[in-house]
C-alpha cells in the first residue's frame, strides 16, 4: 500500500493487467512468458532478415530457439523477456537508418519503444542513447536531417520515461528515473564477500549476507537505501 519504484513498472503494469483478467495465477503469467518468448525468435529473424538474408535469419533465429538462457528465464516471471523483446521491436523499426533516411513515423515508434525498454529494464538507456547518438553521426543525407530526425527519436524516448520520473518525484521526493533497486542490485554483485568467496564471483552474494546490511535497514526510505548501496 506504499507508493515504491524498487522496480521499473512496466512489467509489474503488464502482470498487473494479466491477473486483472485471469486472476493472481502464476500459471497464466508463465504462458505469457512463453508467448513473449516465442516473440523473441520472431523478432530476432524479422531483424536478421531485414539487415542481412532469409538464411543468416534463420540460423539467427534457431539460436535463440534454442539458448538455454532465453529457454530458463521463459519460466520464471522475470523481466527479461519483454525486455529483449522491446529492444528488438526497437531496432526492427529503426533498421537501415544508417543507409538512408528513416521516416518521421519510425522516429517516434522507435523512441517509444526504446522509452519502454527502459521502463522494463534501465540498462536500456545507455543503449538507446547509443543508438541515437550512432544515427546521428553515421546516418546518412544532410546534418540538419539527421540531427531533426534523433532529436525526434530522443523526445519520444523522453515522452515515455518522463511520466514515472514525475511520479516518483510527486510519491518518493525523489528524482527517480527508473528504479531504486540499481545500487543493491550492483552492490550484490560488487562487494567485499563476493571477492572472497570463489562460488559467488561472477554473480551475486545472497542478499541477507552482505556487508553493510543492516546500515542500510535502518535508513528511512528506498531512496536512501539505493545511495547507500551505490556509496
Amino acid at each position: 500500500g506504499e507508493p515504491t519504484a524498487t522496480r521499473p513498472p512496466l512489467f509489474p503494469l503488464l502482470l498487473a493487467g494479466l491477473y486483472r483478467v485471469f486472476g493472481p495465477s502464476v500459471e497464466a503469467a508463465r504462458m505469457l512468458q512463453i508467448v513473449i518468448g516465442a516473440g523473441i525468435v520472431l523478432l530476432l529473424y524479422a531483424l536478421a532478415r531485414r539487415i542481412f538474408s532469409p538464411s543468416v535469419a534463420l540460423v539467427a533465429a534457431a539460436l535463440a530457439a534454442v539458448n538455454p538462457s532465453l529457454v530458463f528465464i521463459s519460466s520464471y516471471l522475470l523481466v527479461e523477456n519483454l525486455y529483449i523483446a522491446l529492444l528488438l521491436a526497437a531496432l526492427l523499426v529503426l533498421a537501415g537508418a544508417l543507409d538512408r533516411q528513416p521516416s518521421w513515423g519510425r522516429c517516434v515508434a522507435g523512441g517509444l519503444l526504446f522509452g519502454a525498454s527502459c521502463l522494463a529494464r534501465p540498462n536500456a538507456f545507455p543503449f538507446a542513447l547509443f543508438v541515437i547518438g550512432s544515427y546521428m553521426i553515421l546516418g546518412r543525407g544532410r546534418a540538419a536531417a539527421r540531427l531533426a530526425r534523433s532529436a525526434v527519436l530522443a523526445a519520444a524516448l523522453a515522452a515515455a520515461i518522463v511520466p514515472w520520473a514525475l511520479r516518483n518525484e510527486a510519491r518518493l521526493g525523489h528524482f527517480v528515473p527508473f528504479t531504486t533497486h540499481g545500487g543493491l542490485t550492483f552492490y550484490q554483485g560488487n562487494n567485499r564477500l563476493v571477492w572472497d568467496e570463489p562460488s559467488y564471483r561472477g554473480g551475486v552474494a545472497p542478499l541477507e549476507a552482505l556487508p553493510g546490511l543492516e546500515k542500510m535497514r535502518i535508513l528511512a526510505g528506498e531512496v536512501e537505501r539505493d545511495r547507500e548501496a551505490w556509496r
